[in-house]
């Protein structure tokens, strides 16, 4: 039983990760639509590709090693030398925000997952055996 358990909580681990990588790749996806920029490529995780469908100009897909993810990104009229446009600033600045916004809220739920873990941990090992 013990071993089913332990199986279950890795899966559950996995698919939560993989979840959360792909939340943080919408998180630059979707303000790239609405800012013009063309998004050919959604992808979770890195490596060969393991499946992938094309829907409009973009590929969605998973790839071998669930370690990140990518999106293909090409904001469209652009140059080094482009001044920014207000809009397009709000863009840059929300990219580079979802980042650390997954970042925190993992750390936060981690954090607060084995603080419940602690207490659980010390409430059981005080409660006397009959």
């Amino acid at each position: 039983m013990t071993a089913v358990l332990y199986t279950l909580g890795v899966l559950v681990f996995f698919f939560a990760i993989m979840a959360s990588i792909a939340l943080h790749e919408l998180g630059h996806m979707i303000p790239a639509k609405k800012f013009g920029g063309k998004v050919t490529q959604y992808f979770v995780g890195f490596g060969p590709t393991v499946w992938s469908r094309r829907r409009g100009e973009t590929e969605y897909g998973i790839k071998g090693i669930p370690l990140g993810g990518l999106i293909g990104l090409f904001m469209l009229g652009l140059s080094l030398s482009t001044p920014l446009l207000p809009p397009l600033r709000i863009f840059i600045v929300l990219l580079v925000l979802a980042g650390l916004l997954t970042f925190l809220l993992w750390r936060s739920a981690i954090k607060i997952y084995s603080k419940a873990q602690y207490a659980l941990h010390e409430t059981l090992s005080q409660t006397p055996v009959e």
